[in-house]
């Protein structure tokens, strides 16, 4: 008995189609038959293919990753597959190799897939014909025997024409001999083998028709059977399915969390209906949804007012007690305050005065202290002037005369000097008495050095004198003897001018100081004036500018009176205003308020919104609570609807029913089964089976199995000796033969002897081949036609041509070529032909590795598929063996055909299975919905709940679905559904749709001609194909995060190249490409908000002046263009 290789368990860690550790692992295969079965695509293939590449090294074109153990007799070995690497230990030792006894080069003959099996071409089968080729040569390699002789086809020009010729006489002489001997005794013995085989076709269609006829009565004993077992169970489990119990348990929940939903409201409806009622709020306030908003209004302006009027007393106050103190601490100055009229101006009359007063008072004490400087002449002064002015005459007139002469035109030019010194020393002794010193220096200074220019003059007119003037000089007795008459004459003239000049400078000052004098008299007047008009007492120390800070102390008691009595109208208009505010809040509250009006009407308003707010929310509660009481009728409805239609009574009764669920289910699936296969039998075998007894056709079947065992014998021997008959049929005369044989020989005789014998040689060997291959039937041919006769109930045999396999028809009793074929047959040949050669292949071995079967009795009609099935179970008597299929009826016949019970798996099943222990359910936490608030009013209703600005950049599909709607109710409407994204609410309605559309568009209009701002993240973008290691990468992302700029302002800052340089020609393309491209850079002009609607309004004619589209469309562009 052979050693079985049976794999027991594989793990699919990673396989082409699956996820990492999707592939269910199998812990368990039988040692026959594995039936692994599941609905396309659950991996039926994937999972043969892990097994065959655990088994064979070769197996490189996979790519999974499997991990399995293979039993061989006692031991065990641990079994890896990564992709191309396999790695084989056996577990006793731990010693790693190959698996002992495989052969790697014919791996695919266990291989058994449909896609192979039908396909005609030889090359698909190769391996197998040649085997065949080789059998049928006895074993011996011919074509190696004739390299080794070297033998040769023909002769070297004409000589091995002539050898050839003598060879192919010699072929002719003995086919003839041989058909001669045997052409008789084989046509004698065919003719008696033909009279017997004329009813093996008839006993054959019998045979064939009481195999149909038996087995579609076990069928139907075996439906009557199952029919009468499930027959005892409840009727009412037909109605059920495996998921009907979950769908009841479903239902239960629907109603259970219905009405725990209807008692939760309920619950809401009460505690919200005592709260509003414990606030006091009138109904009728409570309807004019409006009426918070106005009274916050009322509310703000009235705060505003009295924090106004607050502050206004606390100032007046203040401003009172400062008066207060001043009035106190200026009482000496009044009896009593002024008024405030007169106080102005009195106070601007006498800061004038103060003003005049010292510079009065300076030009009365100036005019006073020149008087005293220079007093009026005295007489003996008077006196003395007068002889001074007679002899300066004199001396004048004596000077002119004696220089008329020689001086005549200097005389002039020195009066009109001497005059000049004059004036210049009484202006700077006026000056200097004024008390402009500077002034008087500098005059003095030119006086004085005039008056050396008059003396060196003189000087030199004295010294050139003539003599005769001294007795006239000597008589001055005031002058010196040694005098000349020019230093005479300007003393004389010097102390005239210092005498008129004192005279002068009196005049002056005594005018002055008279003038100054009355204007202090009527300024003392004006003071007094002011005085008595202000109440103040005159005191002649307030004078001047001592008034000032007396003055400045008035003027801030005249500002403090000023704003006292402003203030006092300001607190009076506030206490108005406000009041008037009150009236109309408590107007608007239909209430009075106390001592603290604003302060009442804030918590008035407090609960005049928390009612409203508990009053929407108690009729959303109402209507939930409708809602909910619909659902909670439906779910009853569906759950009373479910037990009628089941008949069930109660939940107890269905768990009862539902235990028994999985066995009825499986009966009467297989019970479905058997009626389909019942169903198909052709009409006129029911027809025979219901006229006779079982017990006649398998007493009439066994005895025609006899029969035709003996003429199947007999057929073969047929089949023999009509192809030898055939070829020996084909010869011709043999004295021809004989006489071209020896004359072949006579013209080679006279040639080389030594190429006859190569030729004779290789004639000789040809000679074995074809006697050999007549000879002896292939072994694998034998095998495989055995196991072609078996699955097609002796109709087809099979045999081996020169250049491909052929099966023989006995029923018409012809040869055919696989192509010429049907495709069901064609399975069943290769099907025989692969078991044949396995066979072959493990002849005189005493392993028996694994075979594998994927679907092949899939293009098989019953018939034919019964037979496979038949013979796979017999397979799996003597090695594992799996079967990959879709098929229901197809696993069917595999159960019934085994022997032992096969292994079936379920893929699906395991997957499921698998699937809920790494994911076990878990009941999810219900998290109460949260209430959605409502607002009237549509953009309040945006604030309230905090949308988002559009921007022109940010994909229609994220907005809010605020954009699309168009009041308060469509988007709470919208809300209630989860749809707050213009990307979802757009599938709900086709108006939304439209404007989501139109959204789009606009978009992509409003975006031609408008870059976006760059980020330093945009840089970071692969698609931007730049060395980001450079030191102009760093400057371009430094210079977009300090600055926030479009693209054309980068280009503008590559082009200055003052913060970002070294940038070469290509990589500035790149860079403007990627901007381009990712809309950071355009190039096109914008379009205004006017024209986007203008092409819209063109393109689509729902876009009209006052329609709902163009009033969106124009809602959007302003948002994202006018903000």
């Amino acid at each position: 008995m052979k050693i079985r290789y049976a794999l027991s368990s594989i793990t699919i860690a990673r396989a082409p189609g699956f996820g990492a550790n999707q592939f269910p692992v199998i812990e368990e295969f039988s040692d026959s038959l594995n039936i692994i079965h599941g609905p396309n695509g659950v991996g039926k293939s994937t999972l043969l293919r892990n097994l065959r590449a655990l088994i064979y090294q070769h197996e490189t074109d996979t790519r999974s990753e499997a991990y399995g153990r293979l039993r061989i007799g006692e031991d065990v070995w641990e079994l890896e597959r990564s992709g191309k690497v396999l790695k084989q230990l056996r577990q006793r030792d731990g010693v790693a190799f190959d698996l002992p006894g495989v052969n790697e080069k014919f791996r695919e003959s266990y291989w058994f897939a449909l896609h192979e099996l039908v396909a005609p071409a030889l090359q698909d089968h190769t391996a197998f014909f040649e085997e065949a080729k080789r059998q049928m040569q006895g074993g011996i390699d011919f074509d190696q025997a004739e390299r080794e002789l070297n033998t040769i086809l023909q002769f070297q020009d004409r000589r091995l024409n002539e050898a050839k010729a003598v060879l192919a006489a010699k072929e002719k002489l003995d086919e003839s001999k041989k058909r001669i001997r045997e052409t008789k005794e084989l046509g004698d013995e065919l003719q008696g083998m033909k009279i017997r085989l004329e009813d093996r076709p008839n006993l054959q269609a019998r045979k064939k028709r009481l195999e149909e006829i038996r087995s579609y009565l076990k069928q139907k004993q075996a439906y009557e059977q199952q029919e009468a077992e499930i027959h005892e169970y409840d009727e009412r489990l037909a109605s059920l399915r495996n998921t009907s119990l979950d769908a009841l348990s479903n239902l239960e929940k629907a109603v259970a969390n219905a009405q725990n939903s209807v008692d939760a409201k309920r619950k809401e409806i009460a505690e919200h209906a005592q709260a509003l009622e414990e606030l006091s709020v009138p109904m009728d306030l409570l309807e004019d949804k409006k009426l918070a908003d106005r009274l916050e209004d009322e509310l703000e302006e009235a705060k505003n007012l009295q924090g106004r009027l607050r502050d206004g007393q606390e100032e007046l106050l203040k401003k009172r007690g400062e008066l207060e103190s001043w009035n106190e601490q200026h009482a000496w100055l009044a009896s009593e305050p002024p008024e405030e009229e007169a106080l102005k101006e009195m106070l601007s009359s006498l800061g004038r005065l103060a003003r005049t007063d010292e510079a009065l008072v300076s030009a009365v004490r100036t005019n006073a202290g020149l008087l005293k400087r220079y007093p009026k002449l005295a007489d003996d002064e008077k006196a003395e002037r007068k002889r001074l002015i007679e002899r300066k005459n004199k001396l004048f007139g004596l000077a002119t005369g004696k220089r008329q002469a020689t001086k005549g035109k200097e005389t002039p030019y020195r009066i009109l000097l001497v005059l000049i010194v004059l004036v210049m020393g009484g202006i700077g002794i006026y000056r200097g008495v004024s008390g402009f010193i500077r002034g008087a220096v500098i005059l003095s200074a030119i006086s004085f050095a005039s008056l050396i220019v008059l003396g060196v003059t003189e000087w030199n007119a004295k010294r050139n004198r003539r003599p005769g003037t001294s007795e006239f000089l000597d008589s001055f007795d005031d002058m010196q003897p040694s005098a000349t008459a020019d230093q005479i004459l300007h003393r004389y003239y010097a102390k005239l001018a210092e005498l008129d000049e004192r005279m002068k400078i009196h005049d002056t000052a005594q005018a002055e100081f008279e003038e100054t004098a009355k204007r202090y008299n009527e300024h003392i007047a004006a003071y007094r004036e002011t005085y008595d008009a202000l109440g103040i007492p005159h005191d002649p120390t307030l004078e001047g500018a001592r008034f000032f800070n007396v003055g400045e102390h008035l003027r801030i008691w005249s500002g403090l009176l000023g704003t006292v009595r402003s203030l006092e109208a300001k607190v009076a208009d506030l206490q108005a205003s406000f009041d008037r505010r009150i009236e109309a809040v408590e107007a608007l509250c239909g209430c009075t308020f106390g001592h603290d009006p604003v302060r009442e009407a804030n918590r008035f308003l407090d609960r005049l919104k928390q009612a409203q707010a508990i009053k929407g929310a108690l009729e959303r509660y109402h209507r939930s609570l409708e809602e909910s009481d619909k659902q909670l009728a439906i779910a009853k409805d569906d759950r009373s609807a479910w037990y009628e239609r089941h008949g069930i009574e109660s939940r107890e009764v269905a768990e009862t029913l539902f235990s028994r669920i999985e066995e009825y289910k499986s009966l009467a699936d297989e019970l479905e089964l058997q009626r389909r296969a019942l169903a198909k039998v052709d009409e006129t075998i029911v027809e025979e089976a219901r006229d006779e007894e079982p017990q006649t056709f398998d007493s009439e079947f066994d005895t025609l199995q006899q029969e035709l065992v003996e003429l199947e014998e007999l057929y073969k021997r047929s089949i023999e000796i009509q192809e030898r008959h055939r070829l020996d049929s084909r010869a011709s005369g043999h004295e021809k033969a004989l006489h071209e044989y020896e004359s072949a020989v006579e013209a080679l005789d006279a040639h080389r002897r030594d190429a006859l014998k190569k030729r004779l040689a290789h004639s000789i060997i040809a000679d074995l081949k074809e006697e050999t291959e007549r000879d002896h039937q292939p072994e694998v041919i034998r095998r495989s036609s055995e196991w072609l006769l078996r699955i097609t109930h002796n109709r087809y045999s099979l045999n081996a041509g020169k250049e491909d396999f052929r099966a023989f028809d006995h029923a018409e009793d012809r040869s055919l070529a696989l192509e010429e074929l049907s495709s069901g047959t064609r399975i069943q040949v290769l099907f025989a032909l692969r078991m044949g050669y396995l066979e072959t292949l493990e002849e005189g071995s005493n392993i028996a590795l694994p075979i594998f079967f994927d679907e092949i009795m899939a293009n098989s009609d019953d018939e034919r598929s019964l037979a496979i099935a038949e013979a796979i179970g017999s397979i799996a008597e003597e090695r594992q063996v799996f079967y990959a299929t879709a098929q229901t009826d197809e696993v069917v016949k595999l159960k019934r055909q085994a022997e032992t019970p096969p292994r079936l798996i379920d893929l699906e099943q395991l997957r499921l299975k698998e699937a809920v222990e790494r994911r076990p359910f878990t009941a999810p936490k219900i998290v109460p919905r949260k209430e959605i608030p409502f607002e009237e009013e549509y953009h309040q209703y945006a604030k309230t709940l905090k949308i988002a600005q559009a921007d022109l950049f940010t994909p229609v599909e994220q907005l809010s679905a605020w954009y699309l709607c168009l009041d308060s109710a469509e988007l709470h409407e919208l809300l209630m559904r989860n749809l707050d994204k213009a990307g979802t609410a757009r599938i709900s309605t086709p108006p939304l749709s439209r404007r989501f559309l139109l959204l789009k568009e606009a978009q992509r209009l409003a975006r031609t001609g408008r870059e976006k701002t760059l980020t330093p993240a945009d840089l970071g973008d692969p698609g931007l194909a730049i060395n980001k290691s450079t030191n102009y990468y760093q400057s371009i992302v430094a210079f977009v995060q300090r600055n926030k700029v479009t693209g054309s302002g980068l280009l503008q800052a590559i082009a200055d190249k003052k913060e970002i340089k070294n940038i070469s020609a290509d990589t500035l393309q790149t860079i403007t490409e990627w901007l381009v491209r990712n809309s950071f850079l355009s190039e096109e002009n914008a379009h205004t908000k006017e024209e986007i609607i203008s092409l819209l309004s063109v393109k689509h004619e729902d876009v009209r002046i006052g329609s709902d589209e163009q009033f969106v469309v124009e809602r959007y562009l302003s948002h994202i263009l006018d903000a």
